[in-house]
C-alpha cells in the first residue's frame, strides 16, 4: 500500500457558531472538515488559562490551607471505612 501525504491547507473559511468549516487544500479541493475537537481543545485551554491566572492573582494563605486540610480530614474521618484486608 502506498503511503499518502496530507494535502497542504491553503485557506480556512470561518463560519461562526458552526463546527464544520470548508477548507481549501493546496490541490484546489474544498472539503468540509469537522473542527469540533479543535474547538473543544481551544475552549479547554482558555478555561485552564483563566484558572491559572485567577490562582496566581489570589494565592491561598496558610490559614486557608489549614482549614482545607482540617475539612478534608473531617470528611475522611466521617466516611464509613470497611476493612479490606
Amino acid at each position: 500500500m502506498e503511503q499518502a501525504t496530507a494535502p497542504q491547507v491553503v485557506a480556512v473559511i470561518a463560519r461562526p457558531e458552526q463546527h464544520t468549516v470548508p477548507i481549501v487544500f493546496a490541490d484546489g479541493e474544498v472539503r468540509d472538515v469537522d473542527v469540533t475537537p479543535v474547538s473543544r481543545v481551544h475552549a479547554r485551554q482558555k478555561i485552564d488559562a483563566r484558572y491559572r491566572d485567577a490562582a496566581a492573582r489570589h494565592p491561598e494563605t496558610a490559614e486557608e490551607i489549614t482549614d482545607a486540610r482540617r475539612l478534608a480530614e473531617e470528611v475522611i474521618a466521617e466516611e464509613p471505612w470497611e476493612r479490606w484486608w
